[in-house]
């Protein structure tokens, strides 16, 4: 009997042991999910989500704010557009000023059109 005693002590610490080691895995699994779960929110909080949502969730504002990036844009690409079609008008002239025998008589014709009208 004496043996079967320490076995049953021998077997209770072993399960024992083997409780504590398992709570200790799922410790260290828990602290790596935690440390992972705090850099996606750190990179989160980086790339401005919460400010991103507040827009997305204010109606008046993100109207608002893609009102004038609209404005924006259309007023870029009409000083865009003035600019090279200026500086593309200003070769013309200067190609036909040059008398370019074959071009030059090509942009003149262009010049006349586009002046006359």
């Amino acid at each position: 009997m004496a043996g079967r005693d320490g076995g049953a002590k021998g077997s209770r610490r072993t399960r024992k042991s083997r409780r504590e080691a398992r709570k200790q895995t799922e410790t260290q699994e828990l602290n790596s999910l935690l440390t992972q779960l705090e850099r996606v929110l750190d990179s989160l909080e980086a790339i401005g989500l919460d400010d991103y949502l507040a827009l997305r969730n204010d109606g008046r504002r993100m109207l608002r704010r893609s009102f004038w990036t609209g404005i924006a844009r259309g007023l870029g690409a009409a000083l865009g557009f003035t600019v090279l079609g200026a500086l593309a008008l200003y070769l013309l002239q200067r190609t036909v000023m040059t008398r370019l025998p074959a071009l030059g008589e090509f942009f003149e014709k262009m010049l006349r059109i586009i002046q006359g009208s």
